[in-house]
This record gives structure tokens, sequence and C-alpha cells, in this order.
């Protein structure tokens, strides 16, 4: 049977065992005030959607195409800037509200015509798809902190029968 010494067991990399690590830090958020918990999950927030707007940016550059704003290709609109627009697709998709005026170009959107749309755009459509699951599941853990944090207060909380 092949056995591993307990150092071997709790080292992942070098860096210890990430699991660990979140397991901590919920367990850090979830002992901390609500300004700290709401303060933290806005600056991921942002800095997940700056992220992801930064690679649609760079995606855009590659195929101009595959981005549109209220139809029209990514950069032709004037005053516009294309982080502000890239910006407008991240957090409409982060945030799964959905595709505003700013959107992942459609088969039948290019300026040649349909020939090999989709694979020429599937980079910034596979961008926004994984930053939509990313923003489902950063959602689902801000969520439960907050759920916790609440069911942590009513479980305090003194009732009063008469």
């Amino acid at each position: 049977a092949l056995t591993e010494s307990a150092t071997e067991q709790n080292l992942y990399l070098g860096f210890g065992d990430p699991n660990r690590w979140l397991i901590y830090f919920f367990f850090w958020l979830f002992r901390k005030g609500w300004s700290t918990v709401i303060v933290l999950s806005v600056v991921w927030y942002y800095s997940f959607v700056l992220f992801f707007a930064l690679l649609i940016v760079w995606a855009a550059e590659i195929d101009i195409d595959c981005v549109r704003i209220g139809g029209k290709r990514f950069g032709d609109l004037e005053n516009r800037s294309k982080f502000m627009d890239s910006f407008s697709l991240s957090w409409n998709t982060f945030s799964t509200v959905g595709y505003g005026s700013t959107y992942p170009a459609l088969s039948g959107e290019s300026a040649e015509g349909t020939d090999g749309m989709d694979r020429r755009c599937a980079f910034i459509s596979f961008i926004t798809s994984f930053e939509a699951l990313v923003g489902v599941v950063f959602a689902g853990f801000i969520g439960a902190i907050f759920y916790a944090k609440v069911s942590r207060i009513t479980q305090r909380a003194d009732v009063l029968f008469s």
C-alpha cells in the first residue's frame, strides 16, 4: 500500500492545501462584521469584473467583429471608450443581468457574412460564458455568507413568549 507522510499529505505544490485556505477564509468572513464583508464583496466583485473587462478588450482587439454595441462593431461609435463598453459587457455578464446594448456578436453579424463567424468568435463566447459561471458561483458564495451571518443573528435573538 502506498502511504504518504503527514507533511506530504498537507502540502499541495508547496503552498498548503487550497481547500483549507478557502475554509479558513469563509470562517474568517463569518466572524467579521457586516461592513468588512460588504466591502470585501464589493472589492472582489469589481476585481472580477475589471479582470474580465480587460480580457474582453483583448479578445475584441483580436477580432473587432466579435463584440457589438447597439448592433455596431466594437470601437465604431464616437465618444465611446472601448474599455467602458467592455466593462458594461463584463458587469452585465458577471451579474447575470443579461446582455444590454453591448453583447458578443452572433453568426450573422459579421461584416464579411456568416462564413466562419462561429469559429472566429469562439474565444469571446468562451470568455463571457466562463464569466457568467464565475458570477453565479461568486453570488452563491456571497449569498451563503450573508445567510450564515443572518442565521447567526437570529439564533442569538431573545424571544419572549407571553
